[in-house]
């Protein structure tokens, strides 16, 4: 076999080679001339948009180019032909054959001849549309996110406010009250008014805390006490708890301390306690049950009722979704489970629910350990 024979042989296999390349790839592939007229396309291409080959081959690249991409990629272009860049790649979009838009990465290689003077060029092109749709989808949802966050924020200093001068008004009342009517604070409620009033002034400067640090750092938590929130709790709804006859049960160790925000942590033992007194059994007074434990990173709050229980097949996708209500109880929201499983989420924590109709639910409260705990 001479050397020219041996040579022809090899090049015919590269062609060939190149062919199968070509004719099967999944990547839409095109041999476009120096004047961006479709030389030879395979079936992908054709694919991508939506056109025969035969029609493509009557059409210019630039014809199929959406008006406003005209221009990118024309500068390379140049530049390869002036031998100065061998291939580039961009994002464009085209008009496929139904007039829809259709975003694509092209990635353009020259080819030249034996005297270095350019022939074709080589287009590899890929349909990227619907990842930059959902790009763009995720783009316009964090717009919107961040939207609400600002309007929260907005809505929690407001709040903060209003009801810090509110506030400040029932302590100015019983301040008076005790000074020009001692004899009424030896009313047996006057104390728990007392004390209500005085946990809500706490409640809302953490919470005006927690809006002025809106951002929370899992890393930055502060040591709390989870009995003196429990028994904070239990006198911040002690209304409730009298007139409904809860009994309530805690065996939790004075020692405990969870990483948490104050205002959080007031919010979801309030939320617990009072979904496990207001979804009472219609036939026996509430009875709850509140157990600190430990594992080797976290604490865990267990919050036990005899209530009504939860039917978990039917609702537990939908239990912790905002504005989702289970039973019908006229002072039901569907807000205090979401709440209580973002904030106990933001600190770094868990929830987890176990129910049964007509038996109970019981709740488990996951907090990191404090190197106090």
């Amino acid at each position: 076999m001479t050397e020219k024979t041996q040579k022809n042989i090899e090049i015919s296999y590269k062609e060939s080679l190149f062919r199968s390349i070509f004719e099967n790839s999944i990547t839409g592939m095109a041999i476009v001339s120096l004047e961006g007229k479709w030389l030879k396309v395979n079936n992908s291409i054709c694919k991508i948009f939506g056109y025969s080959e035969a029609e493509l081959l009557d059409l210019n690249f630039i014809e199929l180019t959406h008006n406003d991409d005209k221009h990118i990629g024309l500068e390379e272009i140049k530049l390869m032909i002036e031998g100065k860049l061998d291939n580039f790649q961009v994002d464009k979009r085209y008009i496929n054959k139904n007039g829809n838009i259709i975003h694509c990465q092209l990635s353009t290689t020259i080819v030249r001849d034996l005297d270095n003077e350019p022939v074709h060029f080589v287009a590899n092109i890929n349909d990227i549309t619907k990842s930059k749709l959902a790009k763009q989808k995720i783009k316009n949802l964090l717009a919107i996110s961040s939207k609400q966050n600002e309007r929260l924020l907005n809505f929690a200093h407001i709040v903060s406010h209003n009801l810090r001068s509110h506030a400040g008004n029932l302590d100015m009342l019983i301040g008076l009250k005790k000074e020009d009517y001692p004899d009424a604070v030896d009313n047996e409620y006057f104390p728990h008014i007392e004390k209500a009033v005085k946990n809500l002034n706490e409640t809302i400067a953490n919470l005006n805390d927690v809006a002025i640090h809106n951002i929370v750092e899992v890393e930055n938590l502060e040591p709390l006490n989870l009995l003196e929130y429990v028994n904070n709790a239990i006198s911040n709804i002690k209304a409730l708890h009298v007139v409904k006859k809860a009994k309530i049960k805690i065996d939790i160790n004075k020692t405990i301390k969870v990483k948490g925000i104050p205002a959080y942590l007031d919010s979801i033992i309030i939320n617990l306690l009072t979904n496990a007194i207001k979804y009472k059994n219609p036939d026996e007074d509430p009875k709850i049950k509140l157990i600190a434990s430990k594992d080797d990173k976290n604490i865990i709050l267990e919050v036990i009722d005899n209530g009504i229980g939860i039917d978990l097949k039917k609702h537990g996708e939908k239990l912790f979704g905002m504005y989702n209500v289970f039973h019908h109880n006229k002072d039901s929201r569907g807000l205090g489970l979401f709440i209580t499983k973002n904030q106990i989420e933001a600190i770094g924590g868990k929830i987890e629910v176990k129910s049964k109709v007509g038996k109970g639910t019981t709740f488990r409260l996951f907090f990191k350990k404090t190197n106090y705990a």
